[in-house]
């Protein structure tokens, strides 16, 4: 069985699918598209109802978020289960899984110290621009591996204040 998970670097959700995959076993390439176009491609070339990662494709299908792929995968694969048998347990572990998307994730992606930095250090063409920054050497220190690895997809004109600063310094 062969898989392909479709992510956003550093995405929290993705990174948790590509977990699940690896527990249960499952071969998969991870593909990384690129920020802001991934809604496009999500929505019309993929022709999914929504525009959020992950997505996965796996026996010719496409499931999309990562509570829907969880209970694919559960059904594809039960060995080793991602929950447990108890009902009262699996029903904590599901609202603690419901909690985790619609609650928390989107206040961590509003931190602002190590693993945002971090994150941004995924894109190419922001990479140099806080390399030499200490808030680079916290975010390296703090999440030292980060999947992904986003292509050049700023506008030069957008980066041109960042590299003046850069220099003034």
């Amino acid at each position: 069985m062969k898989a392909r998970l479709y992510g956003l670097p550093g995405s929290h959700p993705t990174m948790a699918v590509g977990a699940m995959l690896e527990y249960k076993g499952i071969d998969f390439r991870r593909i990384d598209l690129v920020p802001f176009l991934s809604r496009v491609i999500v929505r019309r070339a993929m022709g999914l109802p929504q525009n959020t990662v992950p997505v996965l494709t796996i026996e010719g299908r496409r499931i999309q978020g990562s509570r829907e792929i969880s209970r694919e995968l559960e059904r594809l694969r039960p060995e080793p289960p991602l929950f447990p048998s108890d009902a009262g347990q699996r029903f904590a572990v599901e609202e603690a899984e419901r909690w985790g998307e619609e609650e928390l994730q989107h206040p961590i992606r509003q931190v602002s110290l190590g693993a945002s930095v971090r994150l941004l250090l995924t894109f190419q063409n922001l990479r140099p621009l806080i390399e030499d920054r200490p808030a680079c050497r916290l975010a390296r220190r703090a999440v030292p591996t980060y999947a992904g690895d986003a292509p050049p997809v700023f506008p030069p004109a957008w980066l041109e204040p960042l590299r003046s600063a850069a220099a003034a310094r």
